[in-house]
């Protein structure tokens, strides 16, 4: 169910964010080979470095950026989520700059041995949808040529990424394509600052450069939590984040989320103890994180001993702090009143969620509401 926070981990979320590497930890490519093939940093104001591809898939090959010219260069993948959301909008600004821009997106990470065909399948299905000069990467690792000389080079550990290369083959912009239009339409007007840009890129990289550190940091700390869970030491993996939460209260709520999670999968009666902690503290005024947790505990088809009664208590508290006017959080009370069996509690909950939702929840979430309701009426009879 979407609003069980199990399985997700708190010390990072990763979507198309950081795919090289976990390719690396998967064995996909080698740490040795990484240091050998080391590539040089690449920032905004810096030139543009050679486009070397695998193959061009669809329309001219781009061998060279051309004096006067504006070029965007994306770094997509078929398994990304965000990056085929963005593929309609990056056809829109290819038609919009005709003449002025050539839009060229570069498949990237695909992980497969058979990527020429995956993607050249996919570029086939997209049709007029993907408009632009499409290729892909010298290989399917995060050693291609794009991946290791542009993606890896600028920082960027996620995708889609855009860089926008201007008329004299310099880097004028690095960042999401969703977020492109401005800085495109002043690249190609002439009245771009790229100094301005430059220095705002170095400092958003000295930021995420701290972030990378702090991420690693905290997973090189996670490690023995991580071992004592496969190893079914419970008690150990639960004194380890305690120790944790000690150390850096700051992110108290985080690593109590992470034990909650964990504990949900191994000792139910140090997961619940963690729930009600969250509950009375980190969570005290937060609607949405208790529902997360009184979701998780009814949502959950593993547990032998599912606590209920904990689960409606933090589903109440939920609604008392949004009085009762949020159709989701209502739908969690109404199954916990189920599981109770509060059945007439439980539809006439629902009724209300449902009808609170209807103009805000999604045609999937609706239907899975009512699903509900109609499971809680057939209980009735």
């Amino acid at each position: 169910m979407k609003r069980s926070i199990l399985g997700l981990s708190v010390i990072g979320v990763v979507l198309c964010a950081g795919i090289a590497s976990i390719a690396s930890a998967q064995g996909v490519a080698q740490p040795a080979k990484q240091a050998e093939a080391e590539s040089k940093p690449l920032a905004v104001g810096d030139a543009a470095p050679a486009l070397k591809v695998g193959k061009w898939v669809k329309g001219s090959a781009v061998n060279s950026f051309e004096k006067g010219h504006v070029y965007v260069v994306e770094g997509w993948a078929t398994w990304c989520g965000p990056c085929k959301t963005s593929i309609p909008h990056l056809t829109e600004m290819a038609h919009k700059t005709k003449g002025k821009a050539t839009f060229i997106g570069v498949s990237v990470w695909e992980n497969d041995p058979a990527y020429t065909q995956k993607v050249e399948d996919f570029v086939t299905k997209m049709g007029d949808k993907m408009d632009y000069v499409v290729a892909i990467d010298t290989v399917h690792d995060d050693s291609g040529h794009v991946a290791k000389n542009w993606l890896k080079a600028a920082g960027q550990d996620g995708i889609p990424s855009a860089f926008i290369v201007n008329g004299e083959g310099k880097i004028a912009w690095i960042g999401h394509p969703m977020t492109m239009q401005e800085p495109l339409d002043k690249v190609i007007a002439g009245t771009w600052d790229i100094d301005a840009a430059a220095k705002a890129f170095k400092d958003q990289a000295a930021v995420a450069a701290k972030e990378r550190a702090d991420r690693e940091k905290q997973m090189a700390a996670m490690k023995p939590v991580m071992e004592a869970m496969k190893a079914k030491d419970f008690s150990k993996a639960s004194q380890l984040l305690d120790e944790m939460i000690a150390k850096d209260p700051a992110n108290s709520m985080q690593l109590k989320m992470t034990k909650f999670s964990y504990m949900m999968r191994g000792d139910e009666s140090i997961a619940y103890a963690t729930a009600k902690d969250l509950a009375q503290n980190e969570f005290k005024s937060n609607a949405q994180g208790l529902n997360q947790l009184a979701w998780t505990i009814l949502d959950s088809k593993t547990l032998k001993n599912p606590d209920y009664d904990l689960a409606h208590a933090i589903a109440v508290q939920a609604v008392e702090l949004t009085k009762g006017e949020d159709g989701m959080i209502l739908d969690s009370l109404a199954l916990a009143q189920f599981k109770k069996g509060d059945v007439d509690a439980a539809i006439k909950t629902q009724t209300k969620a449902l009808e609170l939702a209807k103009d805000k929840a999604d045609e999937e979430t609706m239907a899975d509401m009512k699903s509900r309701l109609d499971q809680f009426k057939a209980a009735k009879k």
